[in-house]
């Protein structure tokens, strides 16, 4: 997401799974690297059971079995990861369980609190877009998008530590969407849905392939947390910076008191944008509303 993480290892396929997830990033800060160290063995163990992620103070442990595993000193910025060859083999299993949320929990203490949000920009400002599963937040980002808004994420945004802008940093260059999605964006059709490595279907797409408008950091100009109703108009409310934050504040469940310290630090500093529950039924009125929020981008 911009941020420098260094891998060593003398394995091809790991560099090349790294290179898969992230060659598309522009640098945003060029401080010092996190670290990781990438061991693959032949040893053969499948264990059948799904990794594993545990935490103690300032150590991550991910665990699937005696040969493939990782723990993090996330105070530090370094990590190990000791796998089979046939698991560094299979990328997308690789990226999901180890290196990408290794790296992501690596990388969050130095630089951002991150938070269950879809992200959009319209006149240079992006929108969060919060709420609970089944809320809309990457239906709403896609139909926002579709209308020429700029796409910053699906379902995870980034807000960096001391940002006097409230910049946040999104994953832009793919979207993922449940398979009933299909019902709302014809389009969609064209793309078969395929079962990711926890065993759940869904649609991932590029989204240059759906011709998308995409950034990787904005400053923010309003929280929206989604609450989805059968029928009705959409309707727009404003929440306190006190009822922000009490709902942004579950992000933090990871890292030392420390770590929890700046997180929260950095959840409260963004509480202060404006905030607003977005109650709505259609994805239309609910890209109406969010226009009005904020019309000309000032």
């Amino acid at each position: 997401m911009g941020y420098p993480v260094e891998i060593e290892t003398e394995a091809p396929e790991i560099v090349a799974a790294a290179e898969q997830a992230w060659w598309r990033y522009p640098r945003l800060w060029a401080g010092d690297p996190v670290r990781i160290r990438v061991m693959v063995s032949d040893v053969r163990e499948e264990s059948g059971e799904t990794p594993r992620v545990e935490f103690d103070g300032a150590w991550m442990s991910i665990a699937q079995d005696s040969v493939n595993h990782a723990r993090a000193d996330l105070l530090n910025g370094t990590a190990e990861i000791h796998l089979a060859r046939e698991v560094a083999s299979d990328a997308a299993y690789m990226n999901y369980y180890f290196l990408k949320p290794l790296t992501y929990l690596l990388l969050a203490p130095r630089h951002f609190a991150f938070v269950h949000a879809s992200c959009v920009a319209r006149n240079g400002l992006a929108m969060m877009l919060c709420g609970d599963a089944f809320a809309g937040k990457t239906c709403l980002a896609y139909a926002c998008a579709r209308r020429g808004w700029v796409f910053l994420s699906g379902d995870a945004t980034h807000l960096p530590h001391d940002s006097p802008d409230f910049s946040v940093v999104g994953r832009p260059f793919s979207i993922r969407f449940r398979e009933s999605a299909k019902a709302l964006f014809p389009e969609l059709a064209a793309w078969p849905g395929v079962v990711r490595p926890n065993g759940k279907a869904s649609l991932e797409i590029e989204t240059d392939r759906l011709g998308l408008q995409t950034a990787v950091r904005a400053p923010a100009s309003h929280i929206v947390f989604l609450e989805r109703k059968a029928a009705g108009i959409a309707q727009i409310a404003p929440v306190t910076a006190d009822e922000a934050l009490r709902r942004l504040d579950h992000a933090v469940f990871f890292g030392d008191a420390a770590i929890r310290q700046r997180q929260r630090a950095t959840l409260a500093h963004f509480a202060a944008l404006p905030a607003v529950r977005l109650v709505y039924s259609t994805l239309q009125d609910a890209e109406a509303a969010l226009r009005e929020l904020n019309p000309d981008g000032v």
